[in-house]
């Protein structure tokens, strides 16, 4: 087999990320639990000119990403034009989510020469299975994030991004480990926060939001991931409703 045939069985491997369950449409307990984030977070963007949420946590692997993303698809599913930017240049995944090409990304946008115009950005911007949704992948890895996100470039791009969206998601990597989602605080409007049941310390939490006032008086609220369901209460809601 050619490198070009064992290539092409590799991506035709590639499948959209199960964890994506709001693209179904399917009317379950964990669905209009994210149709309800999505109510909260229009409301609190409601006066704001510039409609745009940054997502982050304190750790790794509480679910950040898959938790914007499909927030992301209900903010799409309400007829709102919207991006989803993988601002994690070093260990970005939205690409693979929703099976898309990682480059060009942000990093290469924004560690090129090529002038900020919307036809330059439009080169990074990739229609996904899901009708309204467009994401722009992370790029190569970077050692430099944090000095891409504070120049000029990138606020550049951003002005851009906003213009052609009416809302942009941008997932930032955790606080907890570097600072890309506090450089960004002037250029987005609120802040969602991810925590994992039974592994985010809240006290750590706390503290680590408490050294940003910048980002603290911008956050929504925070999302409490993998938390027990009281089955009870779930069927009660759903099955008088043939759901």
């Amino acid at each position: 087999m050619t490198n070009e045939n064992q290539a092409g069985t590799v991506r035709k491997k590639r499948q959209i990320d199960d964890k994506l369950i709001t693209a179904s449409y399917t009317p379950d307990y964990i669905n209009e639990l994210f149709r309800s984030l999505r109510t909260k977070i229009i409301l609190a963007l409601h006066e704001c000119e510039d409609k745009s949420v940054v997502f982050t946590s304190l750790d790794m692997e509480v679910g950040k990403s898959t938790i914007s993303s499909n927030v992301a698809i209900t903010m799409a599913q309400q007829d709102l034009t919207t991006v989803l930017i993988d601002g994690d240049m070093r260990r970005g995944v939205l690409h693979n989510s929703f099976v898309l090409n990682k480059n060009p990304g942000l990093s290469d946008f924004l560690s090129s020469d090529v002038p900020v115009t919307d036809q330059s950005v439009n080169v990074l911007l990739q229609k996904t299975h899901v009708p309204n949704l467009t994401v722009v992948t992370s790029g190569q890895n970077v050692p430099n994030p944090s000095e891409l996100l504070t120049s000029k470039r990138f606020r550049e791009f951003k002005r851009h991004i906003s213009a052609k969206f009416e809302l942009v998601i941008f997932d930032s990597p955790p606080v907890g480990a570097v600072t890309d989602a506090v450089v960004v605080h002037d250029l987005f409007s609120r802040y969602v926060v991810i925590a994992k049941a039974g592994a985010t310390n809240i006290i750590d939490l706390n503290k680590k939001v408490d050294e940003f006032p910048a980002v603290k008086k911008k956050i929504i609220g925070i999302i409490l991931n993998k938390a027990s369901i009281d089955r009870k209460i779930q069927y009660y809601k759903y099955s008088n409703y043939r759901y």
